[in-house]
């Protein structure tokens, strides 16, 4: 009886079924070639492991309505920033925080955010005025 050879190499004897045969578990290659298709699948896996055990540092992209940045998460998360420059980064502190999808989104949301502000912001300062003139008026 002859002993059937490897289907990889075609060397040595087939000591070890296929894994990636389904099926009846017929020995179809040789243990070194075993050794060889496992050491490849550890390298995969410890080169992903490392991959994400990297810390990733936030990259902070400046909008004219604020910063974005996307998550660990793969969402996105936005700082809109609705006030007036007190220097030269910015305002104080970002008056919110948005999160979308995607970039297109986010950066979607915080415009209607913006417009919608802005109106409250005008309302008020309106308001501020006729509290001003009534008054003026009533001196």
């Amino acid at each position: 009886m002859s002993t059937k050879k490897c289907e990889i190499c075609g060397q040595r004897p087939a000591t070890v079924p296929d894994r990636d045969r389904p099926g009846r578990l017929i020995n179809r290659i040789c243990s070194e070639c075993h050794r060889r298709k496992l050491s490849g699948d550890l390298k995969v896996v410890v080169a992903k492991k490392a991959r994400e055990s990297e810390p990733v540092l936030p990259v902070f992209i400046h909008t004219p309505l604020g910063w974005i940045t996307q998550a660990p998460s793969e969402r996105w998360l936005g700082y809109l920033e609705i006030a007036p420059r007190s220097d030269a980064n910015g305002p104080e502190a970002p008056i919110m925080q948005i999160e979308g999808r995607t970039r297109e989104q986010l950066l979607r949301r915080m415009l209607d955010e913006a417009r919608c502000q802005m109106r409250l912001l005008g309302t008020m300062i309106s308001w501020a005025e006729n509290q001003e003139w009534a008054r003026r008026g009533k001196k």
